[in-house]
């Protein structure tokens, strides 16, 4: 006796729920995951500018280091949106430099806006007179 039965097994019903759960978790964490990689990559070129920009001021006389706020520009500026870069030089502190050297300290500065907040990079270093390009 032959009986064939139409329908869909207990069975079936499960693993077709298992997979569409599977890939309701797996498409759910694209977009965050997404996000979390631009966010790694604005960064690490953000970084990337604010060491340039060190770098050079370090190749450069110590005499023409003048105290201020300036801004400066960078090719890679274009890649973040809505960025702008700037770089302070001061007199380094009495607390850091307790012997009177000729010291500045420089900030260079790097923000930007991702998705929801604005971001920066900051970047700070001392440069001594007779240092590098001097």
């Amino acid at each position: 006796m032959s009986i064939k039965e139409k329908g869909i097994s207990l069975i079936e019903i499960i693993l077709v729920a298992a997979v569409v759960m599977v890939l309701t978790l797996l498409l759910g964490t694209v977009p965050s995951a997404m996000s979390s990689i631009n966010k790694s990559r604005h960064n690490s070129i953000a970084r990337e500018i604010a060491a340039k920009q060190i770098e050079y001021l370090k190749r450069q006389p110590y005499i023409n280091l003048a105290e201020g706020v300036n801004s400066f520009a960078d090719i890679n500026l274009d890649k973040l949106s809505g960025s702008s870069s700037s770089y302070e030089i001061k007199a380094c502190s009495a607390s850091v430099c307790t012997n009177g050297e000729d010291v500045k300290e420089v900030k260079v500065s790097v923000f930007w806006n991702e998705v929801k907040e604005p971001s920066k990079v900051e970047f700070t270093t001392l440069i001594y007179a007779g240092g590098i390009g001097q």
